[in-house]
């Protein structure tokens, strides 16, 4: 009988024991503290972003993340719209200035991309002294403080490129009018014999004397742009763009360029002199690389194509036999082996002949 009132006092019924070890008799039940009031933090206070639409919470993720901003990119002139990037730009955009239209576009200048940046504004800055309407003007460029970045302010051609134009042809199901074919073969060429001869017009002109010889080395419809300002005839002018990939023979000459492997360029554009598995080391690239890539863009274009296939392109109709022989064999002698190639100024020449006898005006 001790012994169980011996336990009884040590250990006292249950609801009246302290909620731990050493509890005593006699100390009031435990009971959980009142919360302390708090004020409350309303929904939208806390989750207020949710209620942006996503297009401006994106939009500023953006801004954060690669530091810009809805301003223009060059003091002075008004931001349209953004446009996508490609090749080698940082940031391509609208923009406007005393009612004018311009694309601005902003290239990384630091470390390997300097002498690339470097090479394409020499480019555009002969391009801008020239006559030639079928070249990408250049109309403005400043470089940021840093010398990191600079931007180019060049022409707007309203009718975008010539990639979206055969888009459009291609989800119409109709074939390439042979006219515009015509007129962008001789608007690239004129572009191109200009940039590799110093010929503003080649139905009078020679080829400029000591003329430091410049190859675009990356010609493809993407890069070639139509403008509804100057043109003469129904079809846009055909503008060459994009100098990224640019060398001239005086950059050879001080070291500043390999003088048989291209810097940079688009292989599946490569001629087959220029590609390793065709020659292997005995690469080489120049004026006639250009040519080429013209005859491969009219063989696109005119098949409706991504890219040059180059059975169809080396076959008798590169451009199909729905097209007429002489553009055909027009094509064929841009495509020919590199030595005996026509030259831009030859071709431009032909395209002047045909479009004479069919009375094409461009």
């Amino acid at each position: 009988m001790a012994y169980i009132v011996y336990l009884e006092e040590a250990y006292p019924p249950r609801q009246a024991r302290r909620r731990s070890f050493g509890g005593r008799a006699g100390v009031k039940p435990w009971a959980p503290r009142k919360p302390v009031p708090r004020r409350r933090e309303s929904f939208r206070s806390r989750f207020g972003s949710l209620f942006k639409p996503p297009s401006h919470r994106r939009s500023e993720r953006r801004a954060s993340s690669n530091g810009s901003s809805s301003r223009a990119p060059l003091p002075g002139y008004e931001l349209v719209k953004k446009l996508n990037t490609g090749g080698m730009s940082e940031a391509v955009t609208l923009v406007k200035k005393q009612g004018k239209l311009y694309i601005t576009k902003r290239v990384r200048a630091d470390g390997n991309r300097r002498q690339t940046t470097m090479s394409e504004l020499k480019v555009l800055q002969l391009i801008k002294r020239s006559s030639s309407n079928n070249l990408n003007k250049l109309h403005d460029f400043q470089w940021d403080p840093r010398g990191l970045f600079c931007t180019f302010v060049l022409e707007y051609c309203h009718s975008g490129s010539l990639t979206g134009k055969i888009e459009r042809y291609e989800r119409a199901r109709s074939s390439v009018p042979e006219e515009f074919a015509w007129n962008v073969l001789g608007g690239i060429a004129k572009a191109l014999a200009f940039l590799h001869e110093g010929i503003g017009d080649p139905l009078h002109e020679k080829a400029a004397a000591r003329w430091n010889s410049t190859w675009h080395l990356d010609l493809k419809p993407c890069n070639i742009f139509l403008s509804s300002h100057g043109q003469r005839g129904p079809y846009p002018r055909v503008v060459l763009g994009d100098f990224g990939c640019a060398v001239s023979e005086k950059d050879i000459d001080d070291g500043l360029a390999h003088p048989r492997r291209q810097r940079c360029g688009t292989e599946e554009w490569y001629p087959p002199e220029g590609l390793e598995s065709v020659v292997g080391s005995h690469v080489r690239y120049g004026s006639a690389t250009d040519v080429w890539q013209m005859g491969a863009t009219i063989h696109v274009m005119c098949r409706l194509l991504r890219g040059p296939r180059r059975s169809q392109l080396d076959s008798v109709s590169p451009c199909g036999s729905h097209y007429s022989e002489t553009l055909n064999s027009t094509v064929r002698q841009c495509v020919k082996n590199y030595r005996i190639r026509w030259t831009a100024a030859e071709v431009a020449r032909q395209v002047h002949e045909v479009a004479k006898k069919k009375g094409y005006r461009m």
